[in-house]
């Protein structure tokens, strides 16, 4: 189970929203000041993050709690969200050469271009469809998993 720490902003019934202090694996490098990935990542502002999870422990805000995901969730979704698009836009174009070469007397390339990205677009609007209907299912949500026990190690208005 993938768990990160987080404290309740609210809670309502069987769910909480937390909020999700931002961490960056380069402030644990040693190296961050010779890498250009921390520069990089510089660049970029760290946003809060606040989401609406399962509360099984019947945190209340305020509470400093660990929020988990099981890692086969991530894995799936992983695989759908990045995969599939891909697959779409192979199968899209191969499926355009194979048009252009029996049905056009066009050239493939153009043909293959369009139905790749037709094939790419099809995906992401299926994997979009995917995730609204799983987003409900409480086998795909994040959860609390236990209380921490209380502390202000970290301040919720604090800006990073």
């Amino acid at each position: 189970m993938l768990e990160e720490e987080a404290r309740v902003v609210s809670a309502s019934g069987d769910t909480a929203r937390v909020h999700i202090k931002p961490n960056s694996a380069c402030g644990s490098c040693n190296a961050k000041g010779a890498c250009g990935t921390s520069l990089v990542a510089s660049l970029f502002p760290t946003r809060n993050a606040t989401f609406t999870v399962q509360n099984p422990v019947g945190a209340m805000p305020g509470q400093d709690v660990i929020v988990g995901l099981d890692e086969d969730v991530l894995q799936r979704a992983s695989v759908i969200v990045y995969l599939l698009p891909i697959l779409g836009l192979i199968l899209g174009a191969a499926l355009g050469v194979w048009l252009a070469d029996r049905y056009f007397s066009l050239s493939a390339e153009p043909v293959s271009i369009v139905s790749g990205l037709s094939g790419m677009a099809v995906t992401f609007i299926l994997v979009n469809r995917f995730s609204k209907t799983t987003g409900r299912n409480k086998q795909y949500q994040a959860r609390i998993v236990r209380i921490k026990k209380q502390n202000n190690s970290w301040n919720l208005m604090e800006k990073t």
